[in-house]
């Protein structure tokens, strides 16, 4: 897409009598592809990483990306290739080099199932997250791993990959948080009204609108805001607790890890449940942002801190809650 930007100046010197004369620069300017959050580098990396050992740099990738889908220990659907190769062209080098640099995989490899955003086009995936007693899916918010290995034990481990420690950890609804602990406040409606309330029973999302529906949610104290900081009060523990739930692999039987770009931690082994406990944290928060911001400590260290926002259409969305870790 080409973008048009007029500008205007005015000539500095008054030559021979001449007036001041205005000028008009027509410029065109490229507005560059947005690099896609869908498929990241990172998860290609990791898997060819341990795929290809001897592979250590963004190039040595690269070049395997013909050799790749013929790679008898990779099943996956080779259709979602192409894109992760592409988000990983638009990282420098020396990233790429260095995440390498870290990934330190132990394990002697029977399998790698690389399954993009979906593992229900595969079966071992499909029949590992499926719980033995319901026969259900477990939640895809709770398996967390980006990648599945099969070792030579049989055993199958999944694992989340991360490009930094600085990353999200979680992405998950708060109305879909709340609707899961039984709470009946209807949240939605009540975004909905503050729309309404300013655009007219008619409103529909657009771009134009944005700002100024985002705006609404400036003053933290609109209803919205103060039904959720309350009820996060009210239900604090229970709250505190399903939070937990999509940080840690309470719920899934097998071996969950995480690569954070440094280093490879199992999930399992960390998982510490006591003495959490969550504030709101205003001094996240600003005058000119639809955000409210809470950290989660345990024994009074900040270990997580998290923000409630919108996406873009605040009319069909729920804001959604982004936890971080807090170094």
């Amino acid at each position: 897409m080409v973008k048009y930007l007029w500008l205007n100046t005015y000539n500095s010197f008054n030559i021979f009598g001449f007036k001041k004369l205005k000028l008009f620069l027509f410029i065109s300017i490229k507005k560059m592809p947005r690099k896609s959050c869908e498929t990241l580098w990172s998860e290609l990396v990791y898997m060819i990483a341990i795929l290809y050992p001897n592979v250590k740099t963004k190039k040595g990738i690269l070049d395997l990306e013909l050799e790749l889908s013929n790679n008898p220990k990779l099943e996956c659907d080779v259709s979602i290739l192409p894109s992760y190769f592409e988000n990983l062209r638009g990282r420098s080098e020396r990233l790429v080099n260095q995440y390498l640099d870290k990934i330190d995989f132990s394990w002697e490899i029977e399998k790698v199932y690389f399954t993009g955003k979906t593992f229900n086009k595969c079966q071992e995936i499909m029949k590992l997250n499926t719980n033995p007693e319901t026969k259900e899916l477990y939640n895809v918010k709770l398996t967390k791993s980006d990648i599945y290995v099969k070792i030579v034990s049989g055993e199958i481990i999944g694992i989340s990959i991360k490009s930094s420690n600085k990353d999200t950890k979680t992405n998950y609804s708060i109305e879909k948080l709340f609707a899961n602990l039984n709470i009946d406040t209807d949240f939605k409606n009540l975004r909905i009204n503050m729309l309404r309330e300013e655009f007219g029973v008619e409103y529909k999302y657009s771009k134009s609108k944005r700002r100024r529906a985002n705006k609404l949610f400036y003053d933290k104290t609109n209803p919205y805001f103060m039904e959720i900081i309350e009820t996060i009060e009210t239900h604090h523990d229970e709250f505190t607790l399903e939070l937990l739930k999509y940080l840690y692999p309470i719920t899934i039987p097998y071996d969950c890890y995480e690569f954070n770009g440094k280093e490879m931690i199992n999930l399992k082994d960390n998982i510490d449940l006591d003495n959490f406990r969550i504030e709101r944290n205003t001094d996240y928060e600003s005058a000119t942002s639809a955000k409210l911001w809470y950290s989660m400590y345990q024994e009074e260290k900040e270990i997580y801190k998290f923000e409630i926002r919108g996406k873009n259409d605040l009319y069909k969305g729920s804001m959604q809650v982004l936890l971080y870790n807090v170094k």
